[in-house]
């Protein structure tokens, strides 16, 4: 496990790099173009991360956060839409709830979901 240490006047903070994934895909999750997280990533790096931060990846390098979203997108979204706003959110996200600058926010779409409404069509 990675921490990430935040240190003030009366002394450090440790962040683990699973709360970082937690908070991550909370907010991935509520974006109307996600339609769910990629669990392929997560073990094949690992049986021991937990699954529910699976589709995100954290690397803590010198308090720098690089965070890689593994998702699958709905049918009908703009793959670079969706891309971009997911990166200024979570970009903000994690800034705003940790007090750490994110240097990257890299985002893989592995699929896309297609509703039950379309499929019937």
């Amino acid at each position: 496990m990675e921490t990430a240490d935040v240190k003030t006047d009366l002394g450090t903070v440790r962040i683990s790099d699973s709360v970082i994934a937690y908070l991550v895909r909370k907010a991935v999750l509520q974006d109307k173009g996600v339609a769910g997280m990629d669990d392929r990533y997560s073990h094949a790096i690992s049986s021991v991360i937990n699954e529910k931060n699976e589709g995100v990846h954290v690397d803590i390098r010198e308090n720098r956060i690089i965070i890689d979203l593994f998702i699958n997108v709905r049918y009908g979204e703009r793959i670079p839409a969706v891309a971009l706003r997911l990166q200024e959110l979570v970009k903000e996200n994690v800034s705003n709830s940790t007090g750490l600058l994110v240097s990257a926010v890299n985002i893989s779409v592995d699929g896309i979901i297609f509703d039950e409404a379309v499929k019937n069509e």
